[in-house]
């Protein structure tokens, strides 16, 4: 059962212990982290700490960096826990009538510039930042659906990639079912940022059938709204497992086409999912689930 401890933007692991801490900001939203006095008693003292981290938020994630830069000053650092990497998704520059901004390279400089042992990410949509981030290991998240699904929601037919940049993920929960992979695929104006085209090979008839759709990120929904129209028209019952759930939309287009959604708490904003019954949450940082690339 999750709790609120597991949506908390930032913890540091000290002595085994999962201690939590809470960034605010000042009034022009610059972070500002207090430490309580007990923090000194319970051991955040010791050294090499790791440090969890859900930064939903850039302002989230500088105030991490710079929280680390204490830790490194004060007693030493040794790993960051990164399921989400702010940032990655604009990995190359757009060009002219597109997005210019490679922030990908600028947030794996401010990373870097921390000097971890190790920096663990969870899906972080391309190869791009891995091999950006010095020290870099990545997963993917592959749960154990037997644990968090009723049986009947289980049974798999099939798994979907919505296009080719979700294949390497779908391969493998297709692999671990032993069940098919369809390929699907999207097109996107590079000017407006807007999805105008989605599609899927041809399926046979579902009757009634259930697909699993994977992705790493949902944001506003809009490709896994269209795909899934395709699917249910072929008459599947859908399952969407995204590791990252930004629904910066909601789920209410979401669920009436998904009877699941499957999500993690790499974002702190999911904790408002928790009791949706259209929602599952999976923790995260769980790390028998992450596999790696």
């Amino acid at each position: 059962m999750l709790t609120s401890d597991n949506f908390r933007s930032l913890m540091v692991d000290s002595y085994g212990e999962l201690l939590p801490i809470d960034i605010n900001v000042y009034s022009d939203n610059t972070p500002l982290i207090k430490l309580p006095d007990n923090y000194q008693r319970n051991g955040i003292n010791c050294n090499a700490i790791d440090i969890y981290a859900r930064p939903t938020f850039m302002s989230d994630l500088v105030g991490t960096l710079a929280f680390a830069e204490y830790l490194k000053r004060q007693h030493g650092i040794r790993n960051l826990y990164l399921p989400y990497v702010p940032g990655a998704r604009q990995d190359r520059d757009m060009g002219s009538g597109g997005d210019v901004l490679f922030m990908a390279k600028y947030v794996t400089n401010l990373i870097n510039s921390v000097g971890f042992s190790n920096v663990f990410v969870l899906d972080p949509h391309s190869n791009v930042t891995p091999a950006l981030i010095n020290n870099c290991v990545s997963y993917y998240y592959l749960p154990d659906f037997n644990d968090i699904l009723p049986k009947l929601e289980i049974e798999f037919s099939g798994v979907v990639a919505p296009d080719g940049s979700a294949e390497k993920r779908a391969l493998a929960f297709a692999k671990k079912y032993q069940i098919p992979l369809y390929h699907g695929w999207k097109t996107r104006n590079t000017k407006t940022g807007e999805i105008d085209g989605v599609g899927c090979e041809d399926l046979p008839d579902g009757d009634g059938k259930r697909l699993l759709v994977v992705d790493d990120i949902c944001d506003g929904g809009k490709t896994f709204i269209e795909l899934g129209k395709l699917l249910r028209n072929k008459n599947y019952v859908l399952t969407l497992f995204v590791t990252h759930g930004i629904f910066s939309k909601g789920i209410n287009d979401l669920s009436t086409i998904y009877s699941r959604i499957v999500t993690t708490n790499s974002l702190t904003r999911t904790q408002s999912l928790l009791n949706n019954r259209y929602v599952t949450v999976c923790d995260c940082f769980r790390k028998f689930c992450w596999s790696k690339y």
